[in-house]
């Protein structure tokens, strides 16, 4: 967890979670409060939201992160694209957020980390 009492609001109708500052695109939020174990809980739990949810982190950070998550997951053919619309985005000055959770599985390795082929490299 970000900080110990950050909470998400997910509206499973609206299909959406607001996820403050726990996850971002391609990326997470640090430590300054809480364990390791109690971030990779909360962050399973993000994960195993319907895929088509669309996912509000509080930050768009999406292309710095993308950068960081080509360099732990390099062959990922879902991040490479994903990073190329990214930047595409971003250079057109239009946001990279929100996303879809089943987008966000496949290319953040921070929700990756129990994926064996993410494990291996």
């Amino acid at each position: 967890c970000h900080t110990v009492h950050h909470v998400a609001y997910h509206f499973a109708d609206a299909h959406a979670v607001f996820v403050g500052d726990t996850l971002f695109s391609l990326g997470c939020g640090r430590l300054f409060g809480g364990t390791a174990e109690q971030m990779w809980a909360s962050l399973k739990k993000l994960r195993a939201l319907p895929g088509r949810t669309r996912v509000y982190p509080a930050h768009e950070y999406t292309n710095a992160n993308a950068d960081f998550a080509l360099t732990v997951d390099p062959d990922n053919p879902d991040l490479q694209a994903r990073a190329d619309a990214v930047l595409k985005l971003r250079e057109a000055g239009e946001p990279t957020i929100p996303v879809a959770m089943d987008m966000e599985a496949r290319t953040n390795p921070f929700l990756r980390c129990d994926v064996p082929a993410f494990m291996a490299h």
